[in-house]
Order: C-alpha cells, then structure tokens, then sequence
C-alpha cells in the first residue's frame, strides 16, 4: 500500500548538497555530444539492457514547425549509430522499458494526439507493437513512466495530469492489474522500485499543484 511521505524542505536540501559536494570532490565526470545520436526537438526517455543496446523515444509535437514525429529509436553499438523502429504522427510516446533485447514497452501519454491506447508492446525488440489490453483494474488515460525491475516485474504509471493510476505485471506483459492512487494524488510522473513490494513514486497533488512522493 501506498502512503504519502513528508519530508521538511530545509533537510532536504541540506542532504542534497551534502551530497553533491561529496560525489564532487570524488569524481570528475566528462560529458560529451554523441555524434550519431537521433535529433529531435526533445528526447523524452531512454532504457538501456546493457552498455551497448538501448533504446530513446520521443514525443509527438504537432504544433512544431517542422512537426516532430513521435519515434522510437534503438543502438546496439553504445549509441554510436540508431536506427528508426516506429515514425508516428498519431501517438505521444513519453515512456519506454524493456524487460530483454525482444519484450518491451513505451507509454503513450493520451494528450495531444488521437491515440487513446495508454500503452505499447513488442516481443520482437521493437520492430512491431500492439495495445496492452489485458489489465485487471482501473483503466489509466495515459502513462508517464516505466519501470522494469526484472525480466519479468515491469511497472508503469500515470500520468502527470490525471488519473493516477500504477499498473505491475509479473509475467513479461501477458497480464496486468492495476490499483488507482486518485485518493493519493493528483498526478504520477515517476519512480523507482527495489522489488514487487518496496519502491518510491512521484508525482503531485491538490489545487494549486505541489509535489508530492508516495512509498510503499
């Protein structure tokens, strides 16, 4: 069961700069451009299987001049070259996980496109996708964020505006159930599990929005 954590602004941030100063003096990270990497206006997610294969989407943006397209990408050589796997002018794609090299999901965000269908699946490394369909629970307008914790426990969440709902599958993607947090929050965006039981989510609540962390 979910439950709402309440954590005093002032430690936090004292924590996170404790932090930040201590990774600092630590490790000195260097960062550059991929030169093969896909562009777009904006790269939503990514879900890497190892240092070499991955995957990135990015949403689509019908208002843009050009219009972005919404696009699933894959490497298999550290990001050094990508190839297209799904071009959509009808799917907001916010989200995508994979649970091995062929079964894998992206979520849809249900705004601003046709597409009502929440969330995609491919078992054939994502070459081809369906609708998730089979869901026992609360069906979610739309999901924000995925998160595979084993080959075969994958979580999915949404969305940012509403309904709050999170969705866990502990065979591959064959079935889902799902539980509505609506009494909880106004919104999920993300989050992390360490298990089928333990793990955190983000999101917001109330009118004005403010944020909002969820444990269980």
């Amino acid at each position: 069961m979910f439950r709402m954590l309440h954590v005093r602004k002032t430690i936090c941030i004292v924590i996170f700069l404790f932090l930040g100063l201590c990774c600092s003096a630590q490790t000195n990270f260097h960062w550059q451009a991929i030169q093969g990497a896909p562009v777009s206006w904006r790269l939503d997610d990514m879900h890497f299987l190892n240092p070499l294969e991955g995957w990135a989407v990015n949403p689509y943006y019908s208002y843009l001049t050009p219009v972005q397209r919404a696009r699933v990408v894959h490497t298999s050589d550290g990001g050094q070259t990508w190839e297209i796997l799904l071009d959509s002018s009808e799917t907001f794609i916010r989200s995508v996980g994979f649970a091995d090299s062929q079964t894998g999901w992206f979520g849809n965000l249900g705004e601003l496109t046709p597409d009502t269908n929440f969330m995609y699946q491919t078992v054939d490394g994502g070459h081809s996708w369906s609708p998730v369909t089979t869901v026992a629970g609360p069906r979610p307008s739309g999901i924000c964020g995925i998160s595979v914790v084993t080959d075969s426990l994958t979580f999915a969440y949404g969305r940012h505006s509403g309904p709050s709902v999170i969705l866990r599958t502990q065979d591959k993607g064959a079935t889902w159930t799902s539980q509505s947090l609506d009494s909880l929050a106004s919104g999920l965006v993300d989050a992390w599990f360490f298990g089928q039981d333990t793990g955190f989510i983000v999101g917001s609540y109330g009118i004005p929005r403010k944020s909002l962390v969820l444990g269980t």
